[in-house]
């Protein structure tokens, strides 16, 4: 089983960031984590969703280490 976020982590911390201005920290980070509506998915369905989607999603369990590296590409 994998926990998916919906709506995705990623586009949900972009959003936080633009609105606020500025870079989250982690803290902030991991309590939007923390507060997110996910749902628990068979390893299948959720690979399904994710290729779906068209771009991967953030790990929650390592969120601030996946974060910083998407931003790091961004």
């Amino acid at each position: 089983m994998k926990i998916v976020c919906i709506p995705a982590l990623v586009i949900v911390l972009k959003a936080k960031e633009t609105e606020i201005g500025r870079s989250l920290n982690r803290q902030e980070v991991e309590d939007i984590r923390d507060n997110a509506t996910a749902i628990s998915l068979p390893d299948e369905v959720a690979t399904v969703m994710a290729d779906e989607r068209g771009y991967p999603d953030l790990d929650p369990d390592n969120v601030w280490d996946e974060w910083v590296a998407y931003k790091a590409r961004w």
